[in-house]
């Protein structure tokens, strides 16, 4: 009887310690000790995650990098951990768009699968990077999974990286507009401390602008952001010439333009907004 009790309060432990590292909170200084040392190991991190990547509560890209702080989880065991859990849900989703017809086996290999690429953005090497790479520009894999590739490759990238990421998916080859313009406005603000991405990702979004016509919506939200985030950006020679070239300068609109592009605007990231709250909601109901 003793035993058995002495079981299910262990096993309690282990279920509460499971579900609590995910949201930092209720965990003692004891169970930080004990997970920052059991997550030395690829193999041990990898049994964790791979558990708490089949839940339907999902941790932010802001969240997975204090996830990496807390437990003093390394780069390179972690990148070997999430690599090990997409090499062997590949293998069962297949790369294949998520549906909610899937039996649960195959809903959890697709969960796992999209956490494990989200994740790399905190870790990845420049071999990781290639690697996300060639998911994100693959339109023949799941949508969803490009789209957390773009994701984790803009957040993971150096300011020439990010740079020449920005123009090969908005200019090149087309991937994913409307998630590439959102995430980049995202690791802008991500990259308070490094002005030279800021910058590039800045140099990069004018320049797919001035070439995509189409796309000007989308960059004049970013503009306003970026305008308001950096007061020098704002009031740069640069910034001008380049809203003048696209004809967005204040001086050249009237106040019916200017209506017609707030609109514009108001409805592209209306709409981005809401297709990638659908597609991270609805691959995990």
């Amino acid at each position: 009887m003793k035993t058995c009790c002495a079981g299910w309060f262990l096993l309690l432990v282990c279920n509460v310690m499971a579900m609590e590292w995910r949201t930092y909170e209720g965990l003692s200084d004891e169970n930080v000790a004990y997970l920052r040392e059991r997550f030395k190991t690829p193999e041990n991190l990898k049994e964790s995650l791979m558990g708490n990547f089949t839940s339907e509560h999902f941790l932010w890209p802001h969240e997975t990098l204090l996830f990496k702080q807390k437990f003093g989880v390394a780069d390179d065991i972690l990148r070997a951990a999430l690599l090990e859990i997409i090499h062997e849900s590949v293998k069962v989703a297949e790369w294949k768009p998520c549906s909610i017809e899937d039996p649960e086996e195959l809903t959890f290999a697709k969960r796992r699968l999209m956490e494990s690429i989200k994740w790399l953005g905190v870790c990845a090497d420049d071999s990781a990077k290639e690697f996300l790479m060639e998911i994100a520009v693959d339109d023949t894999k799941g949508e969803v999974y490009r789209d957390e590739a773009v994701d984790a490759y803009i957040r993971s990238a150096d300011a020439q990286q990010v740079k020449d990421a920005l123009i090969r998916f908005l200019v090149k080859e087309r991937v994913l507009i409307d998630s590439t313009y959102f995430y980049a406005t995202e690791a802008y603000d991500a990259a308070e401390d490094d002005p030279q991405k800021r910058a590039a990702i800045v140099s990069a979004l004018t320049a797919a602008a001035l070439e995509k016509e189409e796309d000007r919506g989308y960059f004049a939200k970013a503009d306003e952001h970026f305008a308001g985030q950096d007061k020098g950006y704002a009031q740069s020679p640069q910034r001008k010439k380049a809203l003048d070239r696209m004809n967005m300068s204040s001086g050249k609109q009237g106040a019916g333009s200017r209506l017609w592009l707030y609109a514009g605007v108001f409805l592209c990231a209306l709409c981005a907004t809401l297709c990638l709250m659908a597609k991270k909601r609805g691959t995990r109901q």
